[in-house]
Parts: C-alpha cells; sequence; structure tokens
C-alpha cells in the first residue's frame, strides 16, 4: 500500500497492490475535499501539560503552548512526500453482542505526530 500525489489529476491516490500486480480499484482524496479538511485545523492550539491525581482529583500544569495558525495545502503535500503523514485505515470486528464477528469502519485518516505540527503552518507561535 502506498500514498501517491497525482498532480496532474489534483489527488491523492492510495495504491494497492496484490501479488505484485495493481490492484485497479481507484482509492483517492482530491486536493478540494482534502483542503476543505484543513481548514478545520486551519487555528490550531496545542496545549501540554504535566498531570497529578491527588485523593481522587487531577491537576493539571500547564507546561507549554503552541499557536499554530495558516495551514497551507502545499506544506501538507510536502509532509505528505518527505513521510511525516500517513494514512492509517481503522477497520475492527466486533468481539461481542449482537454484532459480534462483524467489521465496523472506523474512517481512515491521515495522521501527522505533534512534534511535526509545524511543517502544516504557515505561523507556528509558542505563548
Amino acid at each position: 500500500m502506498k500514498l501517491d500525489i497525482n498532480s496532474s489529476e489534483r489527488r491523492i491516490e492510495l495504491l494497492i497492490k496484490r501479488n505484485h500486480d495493481l490492484f485497479e480499484i481507484p482509492v483517492y482524496w482530491n486536493f478540494d475535499d482534502i483542503e476543505n479538511g484543513l481548514q478545520k485545523i486551519d487555528k490550531l492550539m496545542v496545549i501540554k501539560s504535566d498531570v497529578k491525581e491527588t485523593d481522587s482529583n487531577w491537576y493539571f500544569k500547564f507546561t507549554e503552548c503552541r499557536v499554530y495558525l495558516q495551514v497551507e495545502m502545499e506544506k501538507f503535500l510536502k509532509a505528505l512526500t518527505d513521510g511525516f503523514i500517513q494514512f492509517d485505515i481503522r477497520l475492527e470486528i466486533y468481539r461481542s453482542g449482537e454484532n459480534e464477528g462483524k467489521y465496523h469502519n472506523h474512517g481512515g485518516g491521515f495522521r501527522i505526530k505533534s512534534r511535526d505540527l509545524y511543517r502544516l503552518y504557515r505561523n507556528v507561535t509558542t505563548v
């Protein structure tokens, strides 16, 4: 399985091989849909903290805050090309209950580690 950026078609394609032959089922995400999805995280704040539990109460000490502004499609594609973004297929089989043995699709998703988020944004500020 491999992701391929098809710039001429303006889409990201999921290429799947079986026995060294490329699967003929086209799976892809067009750039417009990805850009729309990226707008959900155009303004992002990531806060890190230390956590302590005392007498069944949780206490947080905030240690870091970063503000990410202006996510860019070109930066997303570069991070994908450079291996900083992965695609996860999240399928599960119910282990009990009335749906036991049936498949459940949690949806796929592009993933990036928090330490690499800066690669997607025009502006990053530590507060």
